[in-house]
């Protein structure tokens, strides 16, 4: 079972996954080592995400809690959104 959870929060894009994770995760450099015997077969990859997050001016972060794994991405939201949004409230 995997929780994913996706809204606006203070002028952000919030997105939370959370998934059970069997075992002991190794981290490097804030983010996972792949757990897969073939290293070339893992999906997309966090550095990826990261990088992507980031250049939108964003972040993410990563860490095993509880036996489960916790992805958090945070993304600041347009102007223009931002401002629509505000609107919609009043």
């Amino acid at each position: 079972e995997i929780d994913i959870m996706i809204y606006g929060k203070s002028g952000l894009l919030m997105i939370e996954i959370v998934n059970p994770v069997p075992g002991e995760v190794r981290f490097e450099n804030g983010d996972p080592l792949t757990t897969k015997h073939e290293k070339g077969f893992h999906g997309f990859g966090v550095k990826s995400m990261r990088h992507t997050v980031e250049k939108y001016g964003g972040y993410l972060t990563a860490e095993v809690k509880d036996g489960c794994f916790y992805l958090k991405i945070m993304i600041p939201l347009p102007e223009e959104v931002r401002t629509a949004e505000g609107e919609k409230e009043r």
